[in-house]
């Protein structure tokens, strides 16, 4: 059987990635706007990161009023937050039950006064849970902004071609945006696992489920353009070795949220509000004991919100959207070893109080979820190893410029034609074109 890549002529490959790409983006953006996650409306802070489960989950859901966080009403929550900072106490607290009394599926009004009066309370009770929800905000607030200036810049790139843009041009900056977005995907989910007691919304969803579609078409694009039968297996190492690095993080995931970690780990802040923190600093005469808790439970959180980096490589790479999309960039692309390092943070941080008086301490099957929490940690560092050594070893018979063309989406051919330097015109997206042009470059 003839190999289908000979028959299917490389820009049409780039033009159906970049066209389904920008689609998706498209959706992505619409679904932005709606919510993103469902947040507990409840001004008790002390067990916001405990895990609840069975009955117990069900007589929490039952009796909490949960609020959707969505762009408008994070957007309105910070002025509402102006707002309920100046107002006095009846004000205030006629605000929370205006909340409480309306129950499910608040309007916009009451949406961003729920956020502001959490964030604020948040704050004044437990500052890690100030700063979590800061993060949540931001996120909201960033998704929509990207998708806006990622449709933008490729609808711009696309029909407004300039005088040196060719197709090649036009799909490394589209397949550059799609990386941004796959990069700041698993946020949310890092976000859920952290506080089980907040989920994702139906947007937040949506946009993982597109996405994925997004991946599975880059996946596959690589197969239809005309490579070698080493570059082929160097694809399929670099795609086995991604698609094991999202099994292990998913597996982290869970067993991060089985044992407990969390909330054992926020145990070393002592549930502390931000005047209560910041006045640990003052006068000189602080409880050194304290610091160091302080200090290792922000390289222990530093190092957890570092490893969403590990499934946005492995999401980037399986799709083919890597760092040598970008012009002129010279960096490696297969792997990030440089990026799973901090994660290791939570591993040294337990090692070194193990004994104190703050050591994390886990009881029967937390003990063994935590090993294999850690153990995941330590193998998303290994995978990128693993991915330079295979490249060396396995796919040795490929040289540097064949892993380049792989890397950047282009073909030998493709490069011989100068389709990545001048070339002729782009003329955008042209249905038109996708079935009348016929080259050449793909013939043996």
């Amino acid at each position: 059987m003839k190999d289908i890549s000979k028959r299917v002529p490389f820009e049409r490959v780039i033009f159906l990635q970049r066209m389904i790409c920008t689609v998706l983006i498209a959706l992505m953006l619409l679904f932005s706007f709606g919510g993103f996650f469902s947040v507990p409306f409840d001004d008790d802070f002390t067990e916001f990161y405990a895990v609840v489960g069975g009955e117990e989950q069900e007589d929490y859901i039952s009796d909490t009023v949960f609020v959707k966080v969505d762009f408008l009403g994070s957007a309105l929550s910070l002025f509402k937050m102006l707002e309920l900072s100046g107002s006095n106490a009846s004000a205030y607290y006629n605000a929370y039950h205006d909340v409480i009394d309306f129950g499910e599926d608040h309007p916009l009004s009451l949406r961003g006064t729920a956020f502001a009066y959490l964030i604020i309370e948040a704050y004044d009770n437990d500052f890690t849970v100030g700063i979590y929800f800061t993060l949540m905000l931001l996120t909201t607030l960033a998704f929509p902004v990207l998708f806006s200036l990622s449709l933008l810049f490729t609808a711009k790139e696309s029909l407004f071609p300039t005088e040196k843009a060719n197709d090649y041009s036009i799909f490394r900056g589209v397949m550059r945006r799609f990386r941004r977005i796959l990069c700041l995907v698993p946020f949310p989910i890092m976000l859920t696992s952290i506080a089980t007691k907040v989920d994702l919304g139906f947007s937040s969803i949506a946009i993982f489920a597109l996405a994925g579609l997004g991946i599975l078409a880059n996946a596959v694009a690589p197969r239809f353009k005309s490579y070698t039968k080493v570059q082929k297996k160097y694809i399929t190492m670099i795609q086995c070795v991604s698609a094991l690095g999202v099994i292990i993080f998913a597996i982290f995931c869970n067993t991060l949220i089985s044992s407990n970690t969390i909330h054992k780990a926020i145990g070393l802040f002592d549930n502390k509000s931000l005047s209560q923190f910041f006045a640990l600093f003052k006068g000189g005469n602080f409880d050194i004991n304290k610091i160091i808790a302080i200090i290792a439970g922000i390289l222990f959180f530093a190092g957890l919100l570092g490893i969403h980096h590990s499934l946005a490589n492995n999401l980037c790479r399986l799709g083919f959207t890597t760092t040598r999309m970008k012009k002129r960039d010279y960096s490696r692309g297969d792997e990030y070893i440089k990026t799973t390092i901090r994660p290791n943070l939570m591993i040294i941080v337990y090692i070194l109080l193990l004994g104190s008086q703050d050591e994390l301490i886990f009881y029967g099957e937390e003990r063994l979820a935590f090993f294999i929490c850690m153990l995941c940690v330590a193998l998303m560092t290994l995978t990128e190893v693993a991915i330079l050594v295979l490249g060396e070893t396995v796919c040795s018979d490929l040289g540097k410029g064949g892993k380049d063309i792989v890397l950047e989406g282009t073909i030998y051919e493709a490069q011989i034609e100068k389709y990545t330097s001048k070339g002729t015109k782009s003329k955008g997206f042209s249905i038109k074109d996708l079935f009348k042009r016929n080259t050449n470059i793909n013939k043996n």
